[in-house]
């Protein structure tokens, strides 16, 4: 998996890409400070985004 949870101080969530070992980039906002569902829920969502990336080789929010 490429996205995972990150307690912070404070009992606040991030979702972090393992790629960069930093909070993910979701089109420029940065996903840290979330409670805990939103960010299992984004999470999923970012998964889902990537696993379509590598499918279909290109992003998820382009249509056509």
């Amino acid at each position: 998996m490429r996205y995972t949870l990150l307690e912070e101080p404070g009992g606040l969530w991030s979702v972090v890409d393992s790629t960069t070992g930093k909070p993910a980039d979701l089109m420029g906002v940065q996903t840290d400070n979330l409670d805990k569902a939103f960010a299992e829920d984004l999470m999923a969502v970012l998964e889902s985004q990537d696993m379509k990336q590598k499918l279909t080789r290109g992003p998820l929010w382009t249509f056509k």
